[in-house]
């Protein structure tokens, strides 16, 4: 295609071919300054998300927009040799934010008013509709306390819906430099133990961190989906509890309270991994997976216990649905819960740690805590111990 040049239809935009990139040497290893964070119990492929679910999903309505006639979608200039060299975070946010933002969220727009999408914005929101930071307070025993981290997903999504008081949070991203980190190094299903449940070893490796570092951000902010984006492909992913309920399941905040719970001890992980270069095998391209996602995030966006299958997904009754927004993004359990509820859960990793030589005294380990910043003078501290 030519840069500039209008597209015949949605459908015909987000599946563009993407620019070919040109990528440099990594100059380190570091994938993400969080090195603890939660980790979801069970990783595996997510076969529900495909452009079979997509064509059926809402009715049919969804694959009827997408090949709508809509001569007004034009392609982002991206200049070969210029745009195209990608070799760290910065770079690889410049690509992601000119093609791939820029094309998704003109989409976005196209269907505001038949399919109540979120939108794609540059950085998460908070409950107040501000950026939001997940604060990190480390206090290290034997040295000087107070270092302060600030850490925010590079991304999220927010509704498109113009009447709110506030939005909130519905799709965390993250961006990551392809020549540091790609979901095909990881041995997801190799990984877990005769229980299904992925192993604490490989939940430790260096590759690991950019997706505890995700599914972190969706415990706290209360989100079944999220991705992390990178100039080789987009890692999208669903997560829940590996455990349903059982007995009387509660509602409204307790709901929520006992699934953030459930996902910082034993949740389940879904995902897919969208080649940047070519479709998938069944013809899904990188734009088209971020479209749909944002398009189900907008209909329902919240953490569940379990969900239908994305082939039977149903528009949501009110353009903007408030209801299951304010209950997301409630604060979920007491600090001190949360951190009892971890000790009991990790105490047993942590001694095969030990025996293994696993480096030091505990008296050195930094100790954590997560916040989100809503200003300088009011913090709402959010429920979270990493791991």
């Amino acid at each position: 295609m030519n840069e500039g040049a209008a597209a015949e239809s949605i459908l015909d935009f987000l599946t563009a071919e993407n620019p070919k990139i040109r990528h440099g040497d990594a100059k380190s290893a570091s994938l993400t300054k969080v090195r603890n964070s939660f980790w979801p119990r069970q990783v595996k492929r997510w076969e529900g998300f495909s452009f079979a679910s997509l064509k059926s999903a809402f009715g049919g309505r969804l694959i009827e927009e997408a090949q709508r006639k809509c001569s007004s979608l034009k392609y982002p200039t991206f200049l070969a040799g210029v745009d195209d060299f990608v070799y760290d975070e910065p770079t690889t946010t410049a690509v992601v934010t000119t093609w791939n933002h820029g094309i998704v969220k003109a989409s976005l727009h196209a269907v505001q008013e038949t399919l109540h999408p979120s939108t794609w914005v540059h950085s998460a929101r908070d409950p107040q509709g501000k950026p939001a930071s997940l604060t990190v307070s480390t206090t290290i025993r034997k040295r000087k306390a107070g270092a302060v981290q600030r850490l925010k997903p590079d991304a999220g999504a927010v509704s498109l819906c113009q009447n709110c008081a506030f939005q909130v949070e519905r799709l965390p991203k993250d961006y990551k430099p392809a020549n540091k980190w790609q979901s095909s190094s990881l041995s997801f299903e190799g990984a877990t133990s005769t229980t299904g449940k992925w192993s604490s070893g490989e939940a430790r490796r260096n590759e690991v961190r950019p997706i505890r570092q995700v599914y972190t951000y969706c415990v706290q902010f209360g989100c079944r989906y999220g991705c992390i984006i990178t100039t080789r492909e987009a890692f999208i992913f669903r997560i829940k509890p590996r455990i349903k309920a059982s007995g009387a399941i509660p509602r409204g905040h307790g709901k929520m309270k006992a699934l953030k719970k459930a996902l910082a001890t034993n949740g389940l992980m879904e995902y897919v991994s969208i080649p940047w270069e070519k479709p998938g095998p069944d013809g899904l391209t990188m734009n088209l997976a971020l479209w749909f996602v944002h398009v189900l995030a907008g209909n329902g966006h919240a953490v569940d216990w379990d969900y239908e299958d994305l082939k039977s997904a149903t528009l949501a009754t009110e353009t903007c649905p408030l209801g299951s927004a304010t209950e997301s993004s409630e604060v979920g359990p007491a600090f001190d819960e949360l951190e009892s509820l971890h000790s009991r859960s990790s105490s047993r990793s942590s001694s095969v740690s030990r025996k293994r030589g696993r480096s030091c005294d505990p008296g050195d380990e930094p100790n954590y805590s997560f916040a989100i910043v809503t200003d300088s003078f009011n913090t709402q501290v959010m429920s979270c111990v990493l791991c």
